[in-house]
Formats: structure tokens, sequence, C-alpha cells
């Protein structure tokens, strides 16, 4: 899915770039895992390539996932977006001070970098690569309590959530939620920190651990949400968008149980047939997309 949507963004700049004799540049936010491909795609069609490593994208998650190989330029998040760009473009002068470049594109190569390659893209007036996690008119479309509230705005399902930084804050207000209910942060990847809670006091119980624990992906917003468990099967439905155009490419289902103390672990992911898909999963995740401004990605 990130290769399909880097061929995407690719293409986008072929055409719509102005005719110029420079070397068209792409940053790659955090280029690990599946991202750390994207700059060998992207080397040979020949762009150059500068790695920009995120704050979020921490010495941990760097040293779990395979990177990026050496070979390519690297420059690390600054303490704006300004001075961040003005490092990518100091290093494209210091290695080639005789040589014209123009940024052409800002890409993520992982969920740590999605944010910061969207601010970028913005801040110099590229396509956002919209992978639905960007910042938008509502806040931080990373941030799950954000994207529920930009559903209800919507009118479409949203899940029934209170959330808080302190237990104080919202344990008043689980009532309407049930039982068993998820306690999970506002912002995290995969499972982690995400817990189903079988009682009130487990509730409080995980809601004081995440408070006082860090997640992989590191994030400024400390918030914790308590939501309402949905029982029954688990999709995934991929995506790519333009223009406000999606088109569905894959849908998965989950294969998940409780396993090694954990209450959620990923078995395996199983492709479906274009028949097996419930055709109102792909209507109501396009609604999703729209609902989140999401255009391009």
């Amino acid at each position: 899915m990130v290769l399909l949507g880097l061929k995407f963004v690719f293409a986008r700049v072929r055409r719509t770039r102005k005719q110029t004799s420079a070397m068209e540049v792409i940053v790659i936010v955090d280029p690990v895992s599946t991202g750390a491909r994207m700059a060998e795609v992207a080397s040979s069609r020949g762009f150059r390539v500068v790695s920009l490593w995120s704050k979020e994208c921490t010495p941990q998650i760097r040293g779990a996932l395979a990177g990026i190989r050496d070979g390519y330029e690297a420059v690390e998040e600054q303490a704006s977006i300004a001075a961040t760009v003005e490092a990518i473009q100091d290093q494209l002068r210091r290695t080639s001070p005789s040589s014209a470049t123009v940024l052409s594109a800002c890409i993520p190569g992982n969920e740590t970098g999605v944010k910061l390659a969207d601010l970028i893209s913005l801040h110099l007036g590229l396509l956002p690569h919209g992978s639905g996690n960007a910042t938008f008119a509502g806040g931080d479309r990373r941030n799950k309590h954000v994207q529920q509230k930009a559903l209800e705005k919507s009118g479409l399902r949203a899940v029934r959530e209170v959330c808080g930084s302190k237990w104080q804050d919202v344990k008043d207000f689980l009532g309407d939620l049930g039982l068993p209910m998820v306690v999970k942060p506002v912002q995290s990847g995969g499972t982690d920190g995400v817990k189903l809670c079988q009682s009130l006091e487990e509730a409080e119980e995980h809601f004081s651990h995440l408070n006082a624990t860090k997640r992989r992906v590191d994030s400024p917003d400390t918030a914790i949400l308590c939501q309402e468990f949905l029982a029954g099967q688990e999709y995934a439905v991929d995506h790519v968008s333009r223009n406000g155009v999606h088109k569905t490419v894959m849908t998965w289902v989950y294969e998940k149980k409780a396993l090694n103390g954990s209450t959620f672990v990923y078995l395996a992911a199983r492709p479906l047939e274009t028949k097996e898909c419930p055709p109102e999963m792909i209507s109501y995740t396009r609604a999703v997309l729209d609902a989140l401004q999401v255009r391009n990605g």
C-alpha cells in the first residue's frame, strides 16, 4: 500500500511539475520498515532522495524496524516546520553547491512521519499526501478522538467514547459505554496500549498505567480514550484517492485472539474476494475519508 501510494505521488509530480532543469528532490520522512524501500524506488525514477527523521521516530523505533540503507542524505526534524525546511535546503546546498534543486514532494515512510510530511507539504505548497492522518480543520487526523468527532459532525456512525487526561475527568461519564470497554491512547500504533477492560477497576488501572508509561509512537497528546467495545469481525479497507475520488484497492479481514496475556494479538490478515466484502463497508469507508478531508494519497 505504501509503495502503491508512492507510485501515485511520483506520477502526480511528473504530470504537474513545471519544466525545469533543476534536480527534483523527494523528501521521505522516517523511511523504516516498508518505507525503507521507497528511497530505492524514488532513486530508480530519477529523483534525488533526502531522508528526514521526525522526533516521533524514536531510537527504539529506528532500531526495531529495518531502516533506509546508507548512501542517502539525512536530516533531523528541527524546532519548527520552517527550520526543518531550511535544514533540508541547507543539506542540499552543502552537498551540491553548484547544482539547482527543487523540492517536488514530501512523503511519509512510516506512521510516525505522516504528520510532519503533510505539514512540510503544506508549508511548501506541495500536494499533500493525504494519508488520512494529517492536520486538518478539525485538528490532528491521527488523534482517534478527533477522528470520531469528525464522523459525528458528518452524521456518520461513530464509537461512543469518553476522553480525558485524568481518571477523575472521565469516571463519571463511563456508564453509557457498558462493559467490557476499550481503554487506549488517543495516538498509538497498532494495538500498542490498547486493552479490553472487563470492569471499571480494571479500566482505572490501565488508565493509570497509560499515564505512567510511554508508547512506541511518541506523541505530545497524552489523553486517553475509554470506548464502547464493538463486537464482531474487523476489516481493513485500503484505498487510493486522487482529488477526492476514492478507489478501493484491497480489503482484508483480521484474525485476532487473546494470547500471551494480551487481549488483541494479530494472527493473520486474510485478503478478501470482492464478493466477500460487505458493500456498505466500502461506502462507509469512503464517507469517512471525506469526513476527514482526505483527498489525495
